[in-house]
């Protein structure tokens, strides 16, 4: 009996389906059931340039996270400014050297955090986590 299905051609092995899905979600303009236009990606909104790079991060890995990083909408201000860019490339480079200028008092003051942050009565777990926090910040502001 296992010599007739073969001699068919037939198999009762199947092609997986997962593939044309895959490819499916893949492209940027799937929108899956739950997404919505009103849905918060990025709780922290910008506050005019002070915290760009710890806002850029955040929008970028939320909209990479849907697979929408192409889709990005730009203010009316800011597209006057940059709208003689001829690649996407430029216009990231020209925000990002707009926009994420070290902060000197900041770095100077995470600095001093850190080098007057102490363990105290509390857990070293919690102190590296402080601790870690505060370098996380500081790193963001000098890439």
């Amino acid at each position: 009996m296992a010599s007739a299905v073969a001699t068919n051609g037939s198999t009762s092995e199947s092609a997986p389906v997962s593939s044309s899905q895959d490819s499916l979600m893949d492209d940027p303009l799937f929108l899956h059931h739950a997404e919505n236009p009103s849905t918060v990606l990025v709780t922290q909104p910008l506050s005019r340039g002070e915290n760009y790079s710890a806002w850029a991060r955040a929008v970028r890995k939320a909209l990479l996270t849907k697979n929408k990083l192409g889709f990005i909408d730009v203010s009316p201000k800011l597209q006057s400014t940059i709208i003689y860019k001829d690649t996407a490339l430029e216009i990231r480079n020209d925000l990002r050297n707009r926009f994420a200028q070290t902060n000197g008092p900041r770095v100077f003051n995470l600095q001093m955090e850190i080098s007057e942050l102490h363990q105290g009565g509390v857990t070293i777990t919690d102190f590296f986590t402080q601790l870690k926090a505060v370098w996380d910040q500081l790193q963001n502001l000098n890439p």
